[in-house]
């Protein structure tokens, strides 16, 4: 193997960027308004659940990627973001007695 060049130590010394920072960067090229911080989205969710609007807001969802052939049946809100939730195999395990 050849001499490293010093921009190639460079390089190899700095530290591997986190999942977040990759996405707010990808985030900035896409969007081209402040992102809301976690403080920001916290208290969007916060007021989701005091109006009990997820459901409504799963609907309108729901009813818009009907129209492009698509159904989310079931999901939350995190950060803003509307995901799967899996079901938790220990929960099913303990109601029904087994062990695994």
């Amino acid at each position: 193997m050849g001499q490293l060049s010093f921009s190639d130590a460079e390089y190899a010394g700095k530290r591997k960027k986190t999942r977040r920072e990759v996405f707010l960067e990808e985030m900035e090229l896409v969007v081209h308004e402040p992102i809301p911080d976690e403080t920001t989205i916290l208290n969007f969710r916060h007021t989701l659940e005091a109006y009990d609007l997820a459901e409504d807001i799963l609907k309108q969802v729901n009813a818009h990627r009907a129209r492009k052939g698509l159904l989310l049946k079931r999901g939350s809100v995190v950060d803003a973001t509307i995901i799967a939730i899996p079901r938790c195999i220990r929960s099913r395990r303990a109601m029904s007695g087994t062990s695994g």
